[in-house]
């Protein structure tokens, strides 16, 4: 049982997760070829599309920390809405050119025309190891936003099951369409759920709207360009213990992060741009990124100002709101093993385990800590910051991640605690199945179609020679595909809320996979001179020293202490830059020794300044001709391409 939930709040998390599973049934009826199972035979138009896209995977790791993170960082979490919007003129000037007129099944074929198979081969697979990790993460990031518990206890493990679930079989059932059809629900519940959660905020605290926007000018939390708030040592470890985008951290190196993560998703990520590859036409691809990441940046502040009302009522009201378990100063600076009430106060001072929250001595007398309706003085125990935080704040020592789930459970009544967790779970749910969709469609077209993979099982299965198997086949093949992917990431799922800080999960993993990645695409787009060999040369060191940078000072003090030059970790954001940076040197540097460089005819339509994009140059005993991609059938039920 989750603390705080009654049976309406169960029913409305079962409500919301039934009606996925209808939708998703629905969508399914009738698909026949993988075409349409993958890609809703591409003729999914803009309102759909703009939903599914804002509630992909980049807006479910923002939205769902949004609240917490927006508690410790303020305005600073608006660099997240701000700088995804740098991918727009790649998005308008490249990429839906080449998806449009390549009529491309996988982003991953642009690599090959533009490098080679070999290339294609290493890109594709990389993705396909580190979208399972990715996709694992999601899963768990309702749980931890909502606290359902530490470790893997019940509730965890249920949330994580839920999610994983209704994910895996809404796409097994509908595929690419409900996707689509699923995130208009998901978005208007979450949108819904997010207002509620502002409105109950603001319904607490005396003085309203404004009141937020005071406390979070005297705790310092409205400057967005200042790199840190200058906290103490012992504060910014306090915050980076909560916080992703905590004190600590360096807005340029989250602003670069961010930047290059737009990128990212918006060229080498297939969840995303197969949200391109399905719309009916460029028109609909269009509206689909300008409204869904409309509403994207929309969603982030009002969760990012629910956050910041939670500091203002933890603040205004903390003798009532804060429990003391989150602020008292200890002798082993864990909770100590009795509880933290006035009944067993008595023996807790004469063991030693309080300390003043300044001084750190053990306090001895209990008549201050107790007021005259015997209830322990938050701000006797409390460690306060006037100096530097600038309203005196209190330290959370324990807690942090809490702040949302303790508020949601003690003032949302009527099932609208249950309304919140289904807002955030439905948005996990829409990122894991969009996710699981472009997996599939990976495995299916680069690993399955262009590499053999499957492909004599398969044939063998159907009775018919390889070169028979067609997209009616390869169904027989996809739809268990998206059970055992499903099953994967649940179990990598369980494994990430069981180490119990799925944000920085994610964060890390993005920032060791993504700048290489996009380095790739960026090499494949916007230099002629890149050689297949160098890209995947490429694409592998820059992730292995993306690697380093976030791994490396593990190495500080041990006979590989050398390869670590820093004195401490580098941080969560510098990986990302370190791995794109890696990536464009080493293919700029390598082609000028290994490999051959493709002729301006053969890179026409594939990299800027020859040709328009997507248009092909086929050569012929020495004359051009422009070829543009011929439309399939819309049914596309014969062998594929």
């Amino acid at each position: 049982m989750i603390a705080g939930f009654g049976l309406l709040d169960y029913l409305a998390v079962g409500a919301l997760l039934a009606a996925m599973l209808v939708i998703g049934w629905r969508a399914g009826r009738g698909l026949r070829h993988t075409d349409a199972f993958l890609l809703a035979s591409r003729d999914l138009r803009w309102p759909a599309l703009s939903a599914s896209l804002a509630v992909t995977a980049p807006a479910a790791l923002f939205i769902c920390s949004a609240p917490v993170e927006g508690y410790w960082v303020g305005l600073k979490l608006l660099l997240v809405p701000g700088l995804i919007w740098v991918s727009l003129p790649l998005v308008f000037w490249c990429v839906i050119p080449l998806v449009h007129n390549l009529d491309l099944d996988s982003i991953y074929e642009y690599i090959e025309l533009r490098f080679d198979p070999t290339t294609r081969a290493a890109a594709s697979g990389l993705y396909a190891f580190w979208q399972l990790l990715w996709l694992g993460g999601l899963v768990a990031l309702p749980g931890a936003a909502m606290h359902l518990g530490d470790g893997l206890n019940v509730p965890v493990i249920l949330g994580v099951v839920a999610v994983g679930a209704v994910a895996t079989l809404t796409t097994y059932f509908g595929g690419m369409r409900a996707g689509a059809w699923t995130g208009a629900l998901q978005l208007a519940v979450l949108a819904v759920a997010l207002v509620v959660l502002l409105g109950a905020v603001v319904a607490n605290l005396e003085g309203g709207f404004p009141r937020i926007w005071e406390v979070a000018t005297a705790l310092n939390r409205t400057r967005i360009a200042e790199h840190a708030f200058g906290w103490s040592e012992d504060w910014a470890a306090v915050a980076d213990r909560w916080s992703v985008f905590s004190s600590s951290w360096n807005v340029w190196a989250a602003a670069l992060y961010l930047g290059i993560a737009a990128i990212y998703f918006f060229t080498a990520d297939q969840a995303v741009v197969q949200r391109f590859t399905a719309a009916r036409d460029d028109q609909d691809m269009s509206l689909a990124y300008i409204l869904g990441w409309t509403g994207f940046s929309l969603l982030v502040p009002v969760a990012m100002y629910a956050g910041m009302g939670l500091l203002a009522v933890y603040h205004d009201r903390a003798q009532a709101e804060i429990p003391p378990r989150w602020i008292v100063r200890t002798a082993t600076g864990e909770v100590p093993r009795a509880p933290l009430d006035p009944e067993h106060l008595d023996a807790l001072l004469a063991e030693g385990a309080i300390l003043d929250p300044n001084a750190a001595r053990p306090l001895t007398d209990r008549s201050p800590l107790l007021n005259p309706r015997g209830e322990i003085v938050i701000d006797r125990l409390a460690t306060r910051a006037a100096r530097i935080t600038g309203g005196g704040e209190r330290m959370l020592r324990r807690g942090g991640n809490e702040v949302l789930a303790r508020f949601v459970e003690r003032h949302l009544p009527l099932g609208l605690a249950g309304l919140v967790l289904g807002g955030l779970m439905g948005l996990a749910i829409g990122a894991v199945g969009s996710g699981l969709t472009g997996l599939a469609t990976v495995v299916v077209v680069d690993l399955h179609r262009r590499e053999g993979y499957g492909e004599a099982w398969l044939a063998q299965k159907c009775g018919k020679d390889p070169d028979d198997v067609d997209q009616t086949d390869e169904m027989l093949f996809c739809r268990p595909l998206v059970l055992l992917l499903g099953g994967g990431v649940v179990v990598i799922g369980l494994v990430v809320a069981a180490w119990g800080n799925p944000e920085g999960f994610l964060i890390g993993a993005m920032g060791i996979f993504a700048g290489p990645m996009a380095g790739v695409f960026l090499l494949g787009m916007f230099t002629r001179w890149t050689t297949a060999p160098a890209a995947t040369a490429a694409l592998w060191l820059g992730m292995a020293v993306a690697l380093w940078a976030a791994l490396g000072h593990h190495l500080a003090g041990g006979a590989l202490g050398p390869a670590w030059p820093f004195p401490g970790p580098l941080g969560v954001f510098w990986p990302m830059p370190f791995g794109l940076g890696t990536a464009l040197l080493v293919g700029g540097g390598v082609s000028l020794f290994t490999g051959r460089r493709k002729s301006k005819k053969e890179l026409s339509g594939l990299v800027a300044g020859l040709g328009r994009w997507g248009i092909l140059q086929e050569v012929e005993k020495d004359e051009i001709y422009l070829v543009e991609t011929p439309q399939e059938p819309e049914d596309r039920q014969g062998p594929w391409r």
